[in-house]
């Protein structure tokens, strides 16, 4: 099985974990262009990274 077929994605990319760039909003837009986004996590508090996990969310379906 291919990657992209175990992640559900259109293309066999992940996008790496980048701190302080890797927000909501980027996760998302790999996501919206066929890739798997991921949101930086590494330095923020649990109320942050909920803000980012919602953002994603939002701007994804």
């Amino acid at each position: 099985m291919k990657l992209n077929e175990l992640l559900g994605t259109e293309f066999p990319l992940i996008q790496g974990g980048m701190a302080n760039i890797a927000t909501g909003a980027f996760a998302a837009a790999c996501s919206n262009a066929g890739a798997l986004g991921i949101v930086a996590s590494g330095g923020m508090d649990a109320p942050a990274l909920r803000e980012q996990i919602r953002a994603a969310r939002a701007l994804t379906d």
